[in-house]
Order: C-alpha cells, then sequence, then structure tokens
C-alpha cells in the first residue's frame, strides 16, 4: 500500500464581470444546486470578482473542472490501481462529476483510495483480493490463496494441517488433538486401528488377531474375564460371574450376596419364584406373588405394600356417618371384615359400612334396589364392629334373584346403627 500524502492543492479563480444577482430557486437548498444526475439546472447567475475554489487531492489522481456561471463542474479521475472515494471539505457528496455553485471561496477535496486487488496487507504475496488467509505470519509458505499450514484444516476436522497427523479425516469423524480418528489410530502399535481394536493395551511384539488381542486378552464366552483367567469359558451370555469367570447367580448355589438360587428354576415372571438376580419375590417385582393382591404397587388402586386400596368405608370400624336419604357408593377392591350372617345372608363378602343416625321412633327402610349388581343388606344395633346377630338382614329382598336387597327395621329416635 503507497504511504499516505498530504493533500495536494489546485487553485482556480473564477472571474466574473456582473456581481452575483438574487434568484428565487425553487427544489434545492441553496449551495448545492445539483439536479438528479449531478448537473446544474438551467441558467445560472454569473460569479462575483475574485472567488477562489480550492481544490485537494488526497491519493492519486486528478480533478478536472468546468465553470458555468457560478456553478464549477468537478470531475475525479483516479490514476491506474485506485479508485474515487469521495468528495470532502465544503461539501462532502459520492457524486462523480459533482457541480457547485462559487458564491464565496470554497475548499473541497477529492479522496482516492488505493484499488484492493493491488493490496497485500500481510506481504504474503497474495494480494488481498485473492488471500483467504488475510493474516498470514510473516515469511509463512502460502499457497495460491495466500494461506499457511497454520492456517488451512484440508481435511475438516478442526486441526490446522500443520498440526494434524491424519490428514485425510473423513467428515464427521471423532478425533484426537492429533487430529486422527479411531481407524487412523493403533494406539497400542499392534497393527490393528483403534476402531476395531478389542483390546488397546496389547504388549509391544505380542502375536494379536484380527481383532487386536493376544491370547491373555481374549474373553471368547465374553463375561469379562479374558480366558487365560477364566475357569469356565462356556459361560451363557449376560450372567453374572466371579473372578475366575464361573456363574454366580442361576448355579444352584447361593452364594453370598444372594438371597436364593434355585438354577435353572430362577425367573422373573413365576409367582413365588426364585428371581434370576438370585433375590427373593417380594412386592415391586411386578409378579403377583402370596399375600400380594397386585404388583406393581403405588398405583391409583393398589398400595405400598401390594394389597388393593379399597372404598373409604371398606372397614367395619371406619363406617361413613349418614342421615336420611340416598348415598351413592361402591365396593369394587372392598374387602371382607364382617362375620358370616348364615342364612339367607350367607356368604357376604366385599362389604363396605356406615353408620345410620335414626331420625324418628318407628320404622326405617334401607334399600338396594336400584343397584345395578347382587347385593346383601345386614344391620346391627350400634356402629362398633358387630360381635352379635343382625338387626335384619336380607338378600334379593327387592323381588329379584340376584338383585337388590331390601330391610324394615325398628328404630329409636337419635338411636345409632350399622349398616
Amino acid at each position: 500500500m503507497v504511504s499516505p500524502k498530504l493533500p495536494r492543492v489546485l487553485r482556480y479563480v473564477l472571474i466574473g464581470l456582473v456581481p452575483a444577482a438574487a434568484a428565487l430557486v425553487i427544489g434545492c437548498p441553496f449551495g448545492d444546486q445539483t439536479g438528479s444526475n449531478g448537473d446544474p439546472p438551467g441558467p445560472q447567475p454569473t460569479p462575483p470578482d475574485d472567488i477562489e475554489l480550492e481544490v485537494m487531492i488526497e491519493g492519486q489522481g486528478t480533478v478536472e473542472q468546468e465553470a458555468d456561471g457560478s456553478y464549477v463542474t468537478l470531475t475525479a479521475v483516479p490514476d491506474a490501481a485506485w479508485y474515487f472515494q469521495q468528495w470532502f471539505g465544503t461539501t462532502a457528496s459520492k457524486h462523480n462529476p459533482l457541480t457547485v455553485q462559487a458564491t464565496e471561496d470554497t475548499s473541497i477535496g477529492a479522496l482516492f483510495l488505493e484499488s484492493e486487488s493491488q493490496v497485500d496487507t500481510d506481504s504474503d504475496g497474495v494480494t488481498d483480493g485473492l488471500d483467504q488467509c488475510p493474516d498470514t505470519p510473516s515469511g509463512a509458505e502460502v499457497d495460491e490463496n495466500g494461506c499457511a499450514a497454520s492456517q488451512q484444516d484440508s481435511d475438516g476436522d478442526g486441526v490446522t494441517d500443520d498440526a494434524d497427523q491424519c490428514p485425510g479425516t473423513a467428515t464427521g469423524s471423532v478425533i484426537d488433538g492429533q487430529g486422527c480418528a479411531a481407524n487412523q489410530r493403533d494406539s497400542d502399535g499392534d497393527g490393528v486401528k483403534d476402531n476395531v481394536d478389542r483390546c488397546s493395551n496389547t504388549s509391544a511384539g505380542a502375536n494379536v488377531d484380527a481383532l487386536g488381542c493376544a491370547e491373555g486378552q481374549r474373553d471368547n464366552d465374553g463375561d469379562g474375564v479374558a480366558n487365560d483367567l477364566d475357569q469356565c469359558s462356556d459361560t451363557a451370555s449376560g450372567t453374572s460371574v466371579d473372578n475366575v469367570g464361573c456363574p454366580l447367580c442361576g448355579n444352584g448355589v447361593v452364594d453370598a450376596g444372594e438371597e436364593c438360587d434355585n438354577g435353572s428354576d430362577n425367573s422373573d415372571t413365576v409367582p413365588n419364584a426364585c428371581r434370576t438376580d438370585c433375590t427373593s419375590p417380594s412386592c415391586g417385582d411386578d409378579v403377583v406373588d402370596t399375600g400380594e393382591d397386585c404388583d406393581p404397587p403405588g398405583t391409583s388402586t393398589c398400595n405400598s405394600a401390594c394389597q388393593f386400596i379399597g372404598p373409604a368405608n371398606d372397614d367395619c370400624d371406619d363406617p361413613i356417618s349418614v342421615g336420611d336419604g340416598s348415598e351413592s357408593f361402591s365396593n369394587e377392591r372392598a374387602s371382607t371384615d364382617g362375620p358370616d350372617e348364615g342364612g339367607e345372608c350367607a356368604g357376604l363378602e366385599g362389604d363396605v359400612w356406615f353408620c345410620y343416625t335414626a331420625s324418628c321412633n318407628g320404622t326405617a327402610k334401607v334399600s338396594l334396589c336400584n343397584s345395578n349388581f347382587d347385593t346383601v343388606v345386614a344391620v346391627y344395633a350400634g356402629c362398633a364392629c358387630p360381635t352379635t346377630n343382625p338387626v335384619m338382614c336380607d338378600d334379593d329382598g327387592c323381588g329379584t334373584q340376584g338383585g337388590g336387597s331390601e330391610v324394615t327395621f325398628t328404630v329409636s329416635d337419635d338411636a345409632l346403627y350399622l349398616i
């Protein structure tokens, strides 16, 4: 790039015989009388005597001028490899040519800049217009694009060519700090690339197979114990083994840390069986074992003890209080804790309980005739869990076999009755 120079100054003196006259100018501010193309708009007043127009040139180029009355048209002409940037001074503009009105002494400058195609900012021999690596270190050898090895990454792996030990890495490969993917490395030097090598720490000079493993590193049965230590070389896939490669759980022997081991009878689906991890059947193993109503626990119908969650009034010692009127209920998942009434009320199961407070002296009726399932109803004096026979009991009293039931019994005002 050419070093900056002080502006060159050209002075033109415009001589006018008639003083400038007042004029009405419509459309442009006075002092910038240019048309849409930078040309003066029509006949112009003549300049006053001895108006000086000072033209400064910064960079390499010339300025041509042509006067028309009080207007002067300036044309910036850049030298080869330079271009005109803008006018500065009294008037700032990028128009070229530029027409100005000289009504007083005026100073205008033309700024020329060197063309980018000729500039070589980093001095690497490739001009900036072609240089794809504009900050090349001084003295570095570059290619036709102006790039040194330290600025290029030919295989696009994120490691520059000067540091890349594996220049042909495939796109998208996971690499190390030297720019090498697993299929390009051989970390243990056994002749098998890392992406294939299943034994990455083979001793130097050892004979290896196609997978890069020496005899002492192979594990033919895949139990995690190398062949030279494995005393059970045909262990089934997925079997837990001890430090010599022999099965632990599933060998029919309750070893340390096991709760049970029934060998081939271990199962994760059979109720009450020893599980395949040699733990005992339990609530939470997704199998309904003896003593459980359900499994898995913790649902809306199965509690944490793997028992069904029944209605709120499932237990006779926790009945729902009711008075005269209608009460909807369900005995779904209800347990049975009432006595077997015998006779026509025998076999009452899945019971739910209500504590009724009588509102009169006389008779009361309990009706389940609108039920959509087979019902039995029994009434006891008092609201404690029954230890005596019921006051009244009925099955199918609504007239339909396997349908609703209904009882009428004598009550005393404010007395309690367990239904």
